[in-house]
């Protein structure tokens, strides 16, 4: 976690300063996920705009391995800003668990919860807020600008047909293979669930730290 004030004690730092770096990084990963996609919309827009075809071939290949690594990303921070708004919401706002002893260490036994635990807790339908509804805007432009690569590369296979335009074409589609697992995995009637299945992990780790004495 990036914190944006030098600590020379650890005294110094609490849960007021947590609450502020958590919250920035919150805000930080959500510029993230809206950015980068505009991003590559960009990039790849200024590619098409080469005359060279062997340049544009490359471009949309490109285009389509970075739609790929980066919705893995989004989902990355989502299941991360998922994970860090349900501790501040119980650690550093309702304040039921016990003293406060800091992000790090708690998170270290989030992690060990969840090696001991293979599923997550299912969360009460009734209590299901509808959190990161911008996701389903992300979801379908990632998906929408993965169509138009995937379009574009087989029109210009099935036109040029030459060894270069027919490779890259084939490249395209196995990147298109790999986002719709990745798609179908990570639809967004699963995102908006997260934030209260974290709640219900941080439960079960604070109620296990407060019986081992660290809390």
């Amino acid at each position: 976690m990036n914190k944006n004030k030098s600590i020379s004690k650890i005294g110094e730092f609490g849960p007021a300063e947590e609450y502020e770096t958590l919250r920035e990084e919150l805000l930080q990963a959500k510029k993230y996920i809206f950015e980068r996609p505009l991003l590559i919309a960009a990039i790849a827009a200024a590619g098409s705009r080469e005359l060279n075809r062997e340049f544009l071939l490359i471009i949309l290949v490109l285009t389509a391995a970075l739609l790929l690594f980066n919705f893995w990303f989004t989902i990355n921070r989502i299941f991360s800003s998922a994970r860090i708004s349900a501790y501040i919401q119980l650690e550093l706002e309702e304040r039921m668990y016990g003293r406060w002893i800091g992000w790090e260490t708690c998170l270290r036994e989030y992690r060990k919860w969840k090696n001991l635990n293979e599923k997550n807790p299912q969360p009460d339908p009734d209590f299901i807020p509808f959190t990161f509804m911008y996701y389903k805007e992300i979801y379908m432009l990632h998906i929408g600008l993965m169509a138009l690569t995937v379009s574009i590369s087989l029109i210009l296979a099935i036109h040029d047909h030459t060894w270069l335009s027919i490779t890259a074409a084939v490249f395209v589609l196995v990147l298109l293979c790999m986002f719709a697992i990745a798609v179908l995995r990570f639809k967004p009637s699963r995102i908006i669930a997260l934030i209260e299945v974290n709640r219900r992990i941080w439960i079960s780790v604070f109620e296990r730290m407060q019986k081992n004495g660290l809390k």
